[in-house]
């Protein structure tokens, strides 16, 4: 099963180049598609994002841009919910992948 790791909009996934990163260990394993983007790719999602805050994020109130916030955390901390325990998986595979993208290896 290969996961996306992505969320673009403004762009269609499908036509995207994608690398794949494996994650291994003898127990298991997760395989990530991660986008390969092109500089006008990146210009266009940026371009997106900024009018989609000033079209809506803007209209927001502090209140319920928290209230998304403390959604998704509670989301994560949820031991039963898919996303969290697809991020475990992919934790107890990589700890030295993990490590090194944070610079602590």
């Amino acid at each position: 099963m290969i996961e996306r790791a992505a969320y673009l909009p403004g762009l269609d996934l499908d036509r995207l180049e994608w690398d794949i990163l494996d994650f291994a260990t003898a127990e298991r394993s997760l395989q990530v598609a991660v986008p390969v983007l092109s500089a006008t790719e990146v210009t266009e999602v940026s371009d997106h994002v900024r009018q989609q805050t000033q079209k809506t994020l803007k209209t927001y109130s502090t209140g319920r841009i928290i209230d998304v916030i403390d959604a998704a955390i509670a989301r994560l901390l949820d031991r039963q919910d898919p996303y969290r325990k697809k991020w475990k998986i992919f934790c107890r595979s990589s700890p030295d992948m993990i490590a090194k993208w944070y610079g602590l290896a």
